[in-house]
């Protein structure tokens, strides 16, 4: 095996001898389809428990509109096994790279090690024997995680040893099925209505709490968006209206609501399908049921606040708030006590829990308030708690625990989210499985690779074509921002191999508002996303023209015109378009610019599109996964830890101290002009940078003058 710095060097030396001189157009000309076709791979789930029988669970990646060879193809997987990627993965399959464990380069110690005896990825034992050699030269995982075990199967008889738990032998899984089991009784009690709000109406909307944290959120916002679009999840998150409005009398000191329908018609009465009742009956389907609301709060703006509970009540909102770990304490109280007023002043009076004041306003925040922690101090009542496991406390890695499966199954129901989980576990073992030449996250992550640091892009503009995966990119940038943004993000390769190569990932841009210009093609690498199987319902659907016209965009972008050798601009959404469209609307709109003869112009465009079948919970789970192993692949080969990504954010919490502490000294007159700029603000770890102190002064000007 080679070393990471040749397989580099190699990379450079072939991406400046044999590739940058080249246009799309040259590289693929020269090719048979049969060699072509090595950059298209598909990934058919084998794994449909769970999930709809009838859906199509393909994922297929076509990388065949990348500045790439067979050859490049062949150094990347070079430096993959360079790096041991897949021995990686496996050691996160196993635990091994769970947070305490002992890692060597080439061996493991038997101790602190959560020593596997069945994968969750498979039934049978593993490869690698206990006894590796143990050497000087081990060294201890800055950070780790076990998140693969939060989408671990029930009643496998799976194992995955605990390293925190003093019993060697006790399952990790044991504890993540047993959140499932109390998960599903939960969201089952909400959406019957026999758990209800302090006012006796049910809880029907959600309204999660994050500081700080944003990967949670914005994976919940797009499998909230996306599952809307789903026939099966649509009609599960629908609510009968009436049983909302209807008003609700206390009497005889129960507090029992007093309705003309029971309400647990929300769950017992099946909605019929649009298709098959139809439009009559969509009609007074639509008048008589609402669907749940979703909604996320990660800002004390007050703005903020104001628009996440813009469509929501108190008395049917039930709030999760998120306490992943210590950072961002301050704002996450002052976000958490902004909501719990909300609920209290919407609330008054409604309660009958206590005789004072504060007997009912705990009663209150009891009934429409759910802790996920990772703290078991902070989780307060043990039934409206979760707590985040040990092993698994990792931001970038936490959708699939109870942070992001509670608001689905209350929204969607367990059904829905336990075929979520399904579609996760599907690409774990698709990631511990395949073959790195045939792996969709490992492919993905190289091509990354190449275009970051090779072709110097200078960000990646993924750009959903179904309106179901419009808030993918958001995710999938919260998650790679969080991932690769630990301690030694800028890269030292280039250092260690003396190839001048750009240091660190490029970001990810949401493509629907950018511009891809061919007279600058390699600034940034496109990625096109697109449902394959229409689920609408629509009886004039022309699902499959519009794929035809994506794929058309693509090959315009790539290729261009056969005629002439002018060079033009290709947009990736056309000014004032709506923010989803239809591929055959962008072309009409002008998304694709013609010469003033009528021709396409050239481009030398690079893309990947990314393709699923039926965008349902399981592709969801199934594409959730995806980005995470991505992400965690590009770590891996950019040298960054992934887990340990609270560096920044314990820096930033720490000026954020040391500039509340200047304005306050600011506002008592303690600080005077003749004061150095740059000291400590008393008793603070972090000096306070001149200009920041000049904006400080003038902020406090504006807040005396407007008192």
């Amino acid at each position: 095996m080679i070393a990471p710095s040749q397989a580099w060097a190699a990379l450079a030396r072939h991406a400046a001898d044999d590739v940058r001189s080249l246009r799309l157009s040259e590289l693929r000309g020269n090719l048979t389809d049969e060699e072509v076709g090595s950059f298209v791979e598909v990934h058919r789930s084998s794994a449909d428990a769970g999930s709809d029988g009838n859906a199509d669970h393909t994922l297929l990646l076509d990388f065949s509109r990348q500045r790439m060879t067979l050859e490049t193809m062949h150094h990347l997987l070079r430096l993959s096994a360079a790096k041991e990627t897949k021995g990686r993965i496996r050691d996160l399959a196993w635990g091994r790279l769970a947070p305490g464990s002992k890692l060597r380069r080439r061996g493991y110690r038997d101790e602190g090690l959560a020593a596997p005896t069945v994968s969750f990825a498979g039934d049978g034992n593993p490869n690698y024997p206990n006894n590796r050699g143990v050497g000087d030269d081990a060294e201890e995982e800055e950070g780790g995680s076990m998140h693969m075990a939060l989408r671990a199967p029930a009643s496998q008889g799976l194992m995955m040893r605990d390293p925190y738990a003093n019993d060697k032998s006790k399952n990790a899984l044991d504890e993540i099925h047993a959140d499932w089991e109390r998960m599903r009784s939960l969201s089952d009690a909400i959406r019957q209505g026999t758990r209800r709000g302090a006012a006796g109406k049910p809880l029907c909307d959600v309204l999660v709490v994050s500081a700080g944290s944003t990967v949670v959120p914005r994976a919940l916002e797009f499998v909230y968006r996306a599952l809307l679009h789903d026939p099966a999840a649509g009609n599960a998150a629908c609510v009968d209206s009436s049983l909302i409005s209807l008003k609700t009398t206390t009497g005889g000191g129960s507090g029992a609501p007093s309705h003309s329908k029971s309400v647990l018609d929300m769950v017992t009465t099946p909605f019929k399908s649009r298709s098959q009742s139809g439009a009559r009956g969509a009609a007074a389907h639509s008048a008589s049921h609402r669907r749940r609301k979703l909604r996320m709060l990660t800002s004390t703006d007050p703005g903020a606040l104001a628009d996440a509970v813009a469509e929501l009540s108190p008395a049917t909102t039930i709030v999760v708030e998120l306490q992943v770990d210590g950072t961002r304490e301050k704002e996450r109280r002052e976000i958490s006590s902004a909501v719990k007023e909300w609920l209290l002043l919407g609330l008054a009076g409604a309660s009958t829990g206590g005789s004072d004041g504060k007997e009912r306003e705990e009663d209150i925040l009891s009934k429409h308030t759910l802790v996920v922690s990772g703290d078991r101090c902070a989780t307060g009542t043990k039934s409206n708690s979760f707590l985040f496991p040990r092993h698994s406390r990792c931001e970038a890695f936490g959708t699939l625990s109870a942070a992001g499966l509670l608001p689905i199954s209350v929204i969607f129901g367990w059904t829905v989210a336990n075929s979520f989980i399904h579609g996760a576990h599907d690409m774990d073992c698709h990631f511990v499985d395949a073959n790195p030449r045939h792996s969709l996250p490992i492919l993905l992550a190289l091509v990354d690779l190449w275009n970051d640091s090779f072709l110097l892009t200078k960000g990646r503009a993924v750009s959903p074509y179904t309106a179901a995966l419009g808030s993918y990119p958001g995710f999938v940038a919260a998650l790679e921002n969080c991932a690769l943004s630990g301690s030694g993000r800028e890269s030292t390769l280039a250092h260690k191999t003396g190839v001048a190569t750009k240091q660190g990932p490029s970001p990810v841009i949401d493509g629907r508002d950018q511009t891809l210009s061919s007279t600058c093609p390699q600034a940034l690498s496109a990625e096109f996303l697109m449902a394959m199987e229409d689920t609408s319902g629509s009886t004039v659907s022309n699902h499959e023209t519009r794929v035809c016209s994506l794929l058309a965009h693509a090959d315009t972008l790539a290729f261009g015109s056969t005629e002439g050798n002018n060079r033009g601009r290709f947009d990736m959404s056309s000014p004032g378009s709506p923010p989803i469209q239809s591929v055959d609307s962008m072309i009409s709109h002008g998304s694709v610019n013609f010469g003033s003869d009528g021709a396409t112009l050239q481009s030398n465009q690079i893309s990947t599109l990314l393709l699923c079948g039926a965008c349902d919970a399981f592709t969801c789970g199934q594409l959730v996964a995806l980005a995470e192993h991505r992400a965690l692949v590009k770590a891996w080969l950019w040298d960054v830890d992934p887990f340990k990504a609270t560096t920044s954010l314990s820096t930033e919490d720490d000026r954020r101290e040391s500039i509340t502490k200047r304005l306050h000294e600011i506002h008592l007159g303690e600080m005077d002009e003749t004061s150095r700029d740059n000291d400590n603000p008393t008793g603070c770890k972090m000096s306070v940078f001149t200009g920041t102190n000049a904006v400080l002064r003038h902020v406090a000007h504006v807040a005396s003058t407007s008192r």
